[in-house]
């Protein structure tokens, strides 16, 4: 019986998680360098999202925020799309549900409104930050800056406020 190594040493999972012994609490996003928190603690106002991110605590870092609206659609896949053309998740990213998210980013023209994505379907929409969706915080890396497989610059819009009126064209975004 022949048997095979497979070098698991640069898996933004850990070994342990590799293994099957645990859940993740925590996936590297190689593309971009974020780190993200795979289990979401479910859907409450963007108000209380934003506390709740300043006040994680998640696998021995308490730098957690709210991804902005761009980190959000970093997971989007714009080189495959559904049969609406609209794009899909990217393979790698270990949480799949198609919930609506919050993103840090305030609606400029309606600042009583943020950005969300919706995952199923991959809509971009502003709603009011009274409404209740889905929180998944996310965290900078220390060792990127940029990208290293597309030096460009990072998704680096963590002060990012306000975002002016969007209108995307998916058929374009490829």
């Amino acid at each position: 019986m022949k048997r095979s190594i497979v070098n698991m040493s640069h898996s933004p999972i850990s070994p342990a998680v590799r293994l099957g012994r645990e859940k993740p609490s925590t996936w590297r996003d190689p593309k971009t360098g974020l780190e993200w928190q795979c289990e979401s603690p479910g859907e409450m106002t963007w108000h209380e999202a934003r506390e709740y991110a300043e006040s994680l605590s998640l696998d021995g870092k308490d730098d957690w925020r709210l991804p902005t609206l761009a980190e959000l659609e970093s997971l989007l896949d714009r080189t495959k799309g559904r049969s609406d053309g609209r794009p899909l998740m990217r393979d790698e990213v270990p949480f799949r549900d198609i919930l609506p998210y919050w993103s840090s980013t305030t609606f400029e023209r309606h600042t009583k409104n943020a950005w969300i994505v919706m995952f199923d379907g991959a809509y971009v929409l502003s709603y009011y930050k009274s409404n209740s969706y889905s929180v998944r915080c996310v965290s900078r890396l220390e060792e990127f800056g940029v990208c290293k497989q597309q030096r460009v610059p990072m998704l680096d819009d963590a002060n990012d406020l306000h975002c002016p009126t969007r209108c995307i064209i998916w058929g374009d975004m490829k």
